[in-house]
């Protein structure tokens, strides 16, 4: 006998609404799952979803990567201080250490598909603002704006990846996002740089109808994923702060969290010095430094896109995500440690395949662990709160590695970068798995 779906289509193989069925059979095995004591998520029929959000996130991260390398640019029109231009990198940033936790937490208790959508266009009107800005001022609103809509998707994404897959599943799926992420940076510059040539300010507007363009196209197509039940539980907790303190201080995810914000931080230090360290250390002038940086930064992203979308899920079911963010961990740590030494595009090539490899790995095993170690109603929370400490990262590691560079020596920022990491290798070697053991459950009930 043919098993009906929820819309009394047999299978749901001739359903019309395809999306809606797909809910529903998501619906009754976590229902299924829940009465045998399972949580399991759900293996099957996760794959169209998946590659919705990859989509999703690609086209929003392609618009991104269109405007980021023309902002200082587009800065100039309106002040002349290269530091106030820098500083817009900052407000960014401080938006998504603030608000990337609330969104997560609002995606706990209202679903992921609303949280997204707005990030979606709310990200669309920031690229509105940033086109007409006429002032500084205004220019750091818009900025401002879209560091605060970013925020919902950074939270958003990830805990709809943990909705949809299952633990051993679960770093596949953030690598998928990770990959997205280098797409979207790679293509990015490449488009942008084109549409500058009709006009500078031509990149933002069709930043702008891209982010328009996928919000209908997330609307129509992205079911929500996450678990009735659980959205009322974390409904009537929506700004715990008790449970927000017994997540910071659980010894799992305290150290996880601990890992990412090192991890980002001492990258950040590469991403904001590089193309001055590039110059400096070949010897060129401002322009080829710029085509040499664009050229080793894109074989960076090329790699991690490899090793998030290739290679990391048969290296997780191999050695397991402990074992990789260790493996990662070394590997970032090992080539910042060695970047200065090279003195050629090759050998800064080899270089950088480390740091990719290793930053490849880190970057989605650290959010399944993160994800792994939460519990169920708490993933939109949880995963938020680690983008934001991602995020405070990002503001602190620009700031030590201007600081090592300009004061220290052009070495530093890679060589305190190598030390820290080198340094959290050992911690989490120590913390991590003292006995093989690997991280299960909910951990401190996060």
């Amino acid at each position: 006998m043919a098993v009906l779906d929820g819309c009394g289509v047999a299978g749901g193989m001739f359903c019309r609404d395809r999306r809606r069925c797909l809910w529903t059979r998501w619906d009754r095995i976590r229902q299924a799952r829940s009465c045998s004591g399972k949580e399991e998520r759900p293996r099957v029929k996760n794959r169209p979803v998946l590659t919705i959000i990859f989509l999703t996130v690609f086209i929003d991260l392609l618009g991104f990567g269109m405007v980021l390398p023309l902002l200082p640019v587009w800065a100039e029109r309106l002040t002349a201080s290269k530091y106030l231009i820098i500083l817009l990198g900052s407000a960014y940033s401080l938006a998504q250490f603030v608000f990337a936790p609330v969104w997560g937490r609002l995606s706990d208790a209202i679903g992921r598909r609303p949280v997204l959508l707005l990030s979606l266009g709310g990200g669309g009107l920031a690229y509105l603002l940033m086109a007409f800005a006429e002032s500084l001022g205004t220019l750091y609103a818009a900025r401002f704006l879209q560091g605060f809509f970013t925020a919902g998707g950074l939270a958003a994404a990830p805990a709809l990846i943990a909705d949809v897959t299952s633990e051993e599943e679960r770093s596949r799926g953030m690598g998928l996002i990770g990959a997205a992420f280098g797409l979207g940076f790679i293509f990015g510059p490449a488009v942008g740089a084109a549409l500058a040539q009709v006009g500078l300010g031509a990149p933002f507007l069709a930043a702008a109808g891209l982010s328009f363009a996928n919000f209908i196209w997330a609307a129509a197509m992205l079911p929500e994923t996450l678990d009735r039940t659980v959205a009322r539980e974390a409904h009537t907790r929506f700004l715990d702060l008790q449970k927000l303190r017994e997540t910071l201080t659980s010894p799992v995810l305290g150290l996880l969290f601990f890992l990412l914000f090192i991890n980002t931080f001492a990258f950040s230090n590469l991403e904001q010095t590089f193309t001055l360290f590039v110059q400096e250390r070949l010897g060129l002038d401002g322009r080829a430094a710029g085509r040499t940086t664009g050229f080793l930064l894109a074989y960076i992203g090329v790699v991690a896109v490899l090793v998030q979308g290739f290679l990391i899920r048969p290296l997780s079911r191999r050695f397991g995500d402990e074992r990789l963010l260790l493996a990662g961990i070394l590997l970032t740590g090992t080539g910042m440690m060695l970047m200065p030494v090279p003195r050629g595009v090759s050998g800064l090539m080899l270089v950088s395949t480390l740091i990719s490899f290793g930053w490849g790995l880190v970057n989605p095993c650290t959010s399944s662990l993160i994800s792994r170690s939460a519990g169920r109603d708490r993933q939109g929370g949880v995963l938020g709160l680690s983008q934001g400490l991602a995020s405070l990262a990002r503001i602190a590691g620009p700031v030590w590695g201007g600081f090592a560079f300009s004061r220290i020596g052009i070495a530093w920022p890679y060589w305190s970068g190598g030390v820290i990491l080198l340094m959290s290798f050992a911690v989490a070697m120590m913390r991590l798995i003292p006995s093989g053991t690997a991280v299960r459950g909910d951990a401190g009930d996060a």
